[in-house]
């Protein structure tokens, strides 16, 4: 009796202690989304810097500097202009949250073809680590990962907290050619912009009462079709929805083959996005 007591206590005080430690991360993701709309709503001055990234690709660089010198955000591009990384900073310098696409070349077997993938997601960071992320891939081609390779190539991505993990130190030198002040502002009709968060949910309307057609991944482009009413929901606010398209090109399963193979069909996904998951458009301020 008095053992069994004792279990009942200790599973008492192991849930408490589990739904404190969870109430305690998601007042931290607050915190850093507040973070995230202050640092939206500041004047930078904007440095661009012209990468030459593997194959001799070009890759856009840029840093976004505050009143104290000091970089609050960073975007990379690929060659094809869709972004590859958004990482955010507060004003200690520490990364705080970080929304992400990469391809995948990989090997899985000697003598098997090569698999080609992207991975997409966003991470909360504190006290300079990882606290909570949000993954997913997608396979192109050939064979398919396997769960725990999937997961290993998140995780080794994920761990990486600083931009300079991919782009050579002497590219982040301390030169600002041409500086740009700039400033966000809301997106409007046929602004192409991007979802900044993983696994956002594309509706059929403006509104959390309409049906869920599907979760969309970081990084996603999009471009704004019309705008929609406003509506408050919780820690995300007040903000308005957007009606969104995008293309995608449909995939066939050929009759011996489980993997997925694109069939040169394409077509625009429609449907509706809460503002506050959309990043906002950066806009020239005249000095």
């Amino acid at each position: 009796m008095k053992r069994s007591f004792i279990l009942l206590i200790s599973l008492i005080l192991f849930t408490i202690s589990s739904q404190q430690s969870t109430f305690t991360q998601q007042s931290i993701e607050q915190n850093i989304y507040k973070q995230i709309l202050k640092i939206n709503g500041m004047t930078f001055k904007k440095i661009t810097t012209q990468l030459a990234g593997l194959y001799g690709l070009a890759q856009k660089l840029e840093r976004y500097y505050d009143d104290n010198n000091k970089i609050r955000l960073i975007r990379y591009y690929d060659t094809d202009g869709s972004v590859t990384r958004t990482i955010y900073y507060n004003d200690k310098g520490h990364i705080i949250f970080s929304s992400f696409s990469y391809y995948i070349l990989k090997n899985l077997y000697p003598a098997s073809p090569y698999t080609v993938g992207q991975v997409f997601g966003h991470g909360y960071y504190h006290d300079k680590r990882l606290i909570s992320s949000s993954s997913q891939y997608l396979i192109f081609m050939k064979k398919h990962f396997t769960k725990s390779e999937a997961q290993s190539e998140i995780r080794v991505h994920l761990k990486y907290n600083n931009i300079t993990t991919y782009i050579p130190n002497d590219k982040l030198s301390s030169d600002k050619p041409n500086p740009k002040s700039v400033k966000f502002r809301s997106p409007i009709n046929r602004d192409k912009t991007y979802i900044l968060f993983n696994n956002t949910t594309l509706r059929s309307g403006p509104g959390t009462q309409y049906k869920n057609l599907k979760l969309l991944p970081a990084t996603q482009s999009v471009e704004i079709i019309s705008s929609g009413n406003y509506q408050n929901i919780g820690y995300l606010r007040y903000h308005r929805w957007y009606k969104v398209r995008y293309l995608v090109e449909y995939h066939a399963k050929s009759p011996d083959d489980v993997t997925p193979k694109i069939d040169n069909k394409k077509q625009y996904v429609t449907g509706w996005v809460f503002g506050a998951l959309i990043s906002p458009i950066d806009v020239e301020m005249s000095e």
